[in-house]
């Protein structure tokens, strides 16, 4: 696929449907990658998770459309890959199978449904899915990293918020997803592409088991900065529902008292 010039940003629209198996441990499924034309599938080798978009597994045996969005560069001819792996046991029948491609270029960034704008404190999200949101956020393209950057490999949303007042924010996620974290940074720049640069790691808390659990993060804030607030998984898995989040409304210090004895 040639990105024409001037037109860095692709859309990728198709039905799928998958089944396989694993849960926890996705054992079968289907990766959706754009890489460089020197990288070309082979049978039997996995295409680098580098390049990967969106993985899907346990979708049902019924069509259901999904859409992926990759940011290139203008001029530059890039390899759509839908790459299917089985790991030979067990499982669900069907496999993936895919249908209606439908793949675009354009010059204006594509839309960000991984970005949520929060325009005011305490906030509550309700509940979502990260699953087709894309794995955005990655150990290669986060500079600095927060944290473990295991969890970096799954498709991920981030939660962007300014505070008006200095204090301690709790920072609470409810989630029925097994290895999930919760990174959260000041500053930097967020690219709609994908990347976090310069930023600083406030705080991480992750669930670290097998088993689904919540996981509260407090940090203290400061009025007038810019904080991005990440959930992501160690695959797998590679996505997950989230029943709520929810940022607090800072609460002030207690203010030092010194002590002077006579």
């Amino acid at each position: 696929m040639a990105l024409p010039a001037g037109e860095p940003y692709m859309t990728i629209s198709f039905y799928v449907k998958v089944e396989g198996e694993g849960t926890t441990t996705q054992y079968d499924y289907l990766d959706v990658l754009v890489a460089p034309t020197s990288v070309t599938p082979a049978a039997g080798t996995e295409v680098s998770s580098t390049y990967r978009l969106a993985r899907y597994n346990l979708l049902g045996s019924s069509w259901v459309q999904r859409t992926v969005r990759f940011c290139g560069t203008g001029g530059q001819t890039y390899r759509v890959i839908f790459s299917w792996r089985n790991d030979a046991s067990a499982g669900t029948q069907p496999p993936a199978a895919v249908d209606q491609v439908h793949i675009t270029s354009s010059a204006t960034p594509p839309p960000t449904p991984w970005i949520v704008n929060v325009s005011a404190l305490p906030y509550s999200h309700g509940a979502d899915n990260t699953c087709g949101k894309g794995n955005n956020l990655t150990s290669s393209n986060v500079s600095p990293t927060c944290g473990s950057t295991s969890y970096y490999g799954g498709e991920d949303m981030v939660w962007v918020f300014t505070p008006n007042s200095s204090g301690m924010v709790t920072i609470t996620l409810n989630a029925s997803t097994t290895y999930t974290g919760l990174k959260l940074y000041q500053g930097g720049t967020l690219n709609p592409c994908g990347g976090l640069t310069g930023a600083t790691c406030v705080g991480e808390a992750n669930s670290g088991s097998s088993t689904a659990s919540n996981l509260t993060l407090t940090a203290c804030v400061q009025p007038g900065q810019t904080y991005y607030l990440q959930v992501d998984y160690w695959p797998s898995p590679t996505c997950g529902a989230i029943t709520n989040l929810t940022i607090s409304a800072p609460t002030p210090l207690e203010p030092v008292q010194a002590w002077v004895r006579a």
